[in-house]
């Protein structure tokens, strides 16, 4: 491609267009004076932020699923366990489904063990867990 411009110039435009998560993009974007790629956007953040806006505004069956899509379509990013946690305190705190909000605080736990939302939570799902045993066995009931 020396002396061939355009030559060259469509190869930097298909790394450019195809390889944004790889840093050949950010030579490719020099040499065809486009801008930088941030090689560490993370498309869950978006995503989360509407999530956050619908419970801020208490369109909380929404701002659930949209949370809950992060962790499905996005279970790498750092934003999936958050996701995970917020959707749970959601369903514990504002709807009152608590059978509901502890499956999804075992998912939390299964997943993401080592992130600091398990370790606000594992006591409290223990102790969930003891006392709902607790109740079905005075009532007859096996687990």
């Amino acid at each position: 491609t020396i002396n061939k411009k355009d030559i060259a110039d469509s190869l930097f435009l298909i790394i450019y267009d195809n390889f944004k998560d790889k840093n050949i993009v950010n030579a490719a974007a020099n040499k065809l004076n486009l801008p930088l790629i941030d090689l560490n956007y993370d498309p869950a953040k978006d995503i989360y932020a509407l999530a956050e806006g619908y419970m801020l505004d208490s369109i909380y069956s929404k701002s659930i699923d949209i949370f809950l899509s992060i962790y499905k379509d996005f279970p790498k990013s750092s934003l999936a366990p958050k996701a995970l946690y917020a959707s749970a305190w959601i369903l514990e705190d504002n709807l009152f489904l608590l059978d509901s909000a502890a499956s999804v605080y075992d998912t939390l736990i299964a997943k993401y063990p080592t992130t600091p939302y398990v370790k606000r939570i594992s006591q409290k799902i223990s102790s969930y867990k003891q006392e709902k045993a607790r109740i079905l066995r005075i009532h007859g009931i096996p687990d």
